[in-house]
């Protein structure tokens, strides 16, 4: 009766030790489930890490490349206007050099008209100083005639 109601004595000691073993495994599984979770965790914060390096390394990539394209931005603004300054100088150099041809032209025309009233005046003094020349002569041979006639009887 003894056995009924407290069981065998060895099963006692059995369950125990049956305990034990379990609570051994449990312990063991636990611990091993802690270590490995402990690994992942700190796996995670490893990977976290990098993430987080990686993470400021592209925003920092970002804003350089967001400064890079301002730059280049106000680069392009200053060669933009550099541009239209340089198109307005080069339309006034084509209205000078249309208004210096025009001039250059009418400076020609009036210089070859100017020389061709110069040369015929020229050639009416020639003229007229060749017919001067010419009348002398003929009253000096004139003279030289009459006074050859005096001269013979």
């Amino acid at each position: 009766m003894l056995n009924k109601v407290w069981g065998k004595p060895d099963e006692e000691v059995r369950e125990l030790a049956d305990l034990e073993v379990s609570l051994k495994d449990f312990f063991a599984k636990h611990r091993e489930v802690r270590q490995t979770t402990r690994k992942l965790h700190e796996d995670l914060r490893v990977h976290v890490l990098e993430q987080i390096t990686e993470i400021e390394g592209l925003r920092q990539n970002a804003e350089n490349g967001q400064k890079a394209i301002q730059l280049l931005e106000t680069r392009l603004q200053e060669l933009s206007a550099r541009v239209q300054v340089l198109e307005a100088e080069n339309e006034s150099l084509k209205d000078f050099v249309k208004t210096s041809a025009s001039q250059e032209h009418q400076a020609r025309r009036e210089l070859r008209e100017k020389h061709a009233r110069d040369l015929a005046e020229l050639n009416e003094k020639l003229e007229k100083s060749q017919g001067d020349f010419v009348i002398s002569k003929n009253k000096a041979l004139e003279a030289e005639a009459e006074a050859i006639d005096k001269l013979l009887p």
